[in-house]
């Protein structure tokens, strides 16, 4: 299973489903409202065709939490990241 970057799934539970087909092709969509170690979020999962030849197609997490803790580690990488200013004495004139 692909990696949310809100850590392990701790409770989910289905919220939605719905199976088309259209053109031969089955198009199976699941989606689950998850709680993560890091946070909550809603994740949809597309299959693609069915029986033993079904496969998952896409994969999704819609988070504000995920977004968060995004944030935050691009603004730490960006932190740590900056050089730090050497201070120099004016020159004399």
């Amino acid at each position: 299973m692909p990696h949310s970057g809100l850590g392990a799934v701790e409770e989910s539970s289905q919220t939605g489903f719905n199976i088309s087909t259209d053109n031969g092709l089955t198009t199976t969509v699941i989606i689950r409202a998850t709680t993560f170690a890091q946070g909550e979020g809603e994740e949809t999962f597309t299959f693609f065709g069915s029986g033993e030849g079904m496969a998952l197609a896409g994969w999704e997490v819609n988070s504000e939490d995920m977004r968060d803790n995004i944030n935050a580690a691009q603004a730490d990488a960006q932190a740590s990241s900056k050089p730090e200013l050497e201070e120099k004495p004016a020159p004399d004139l």
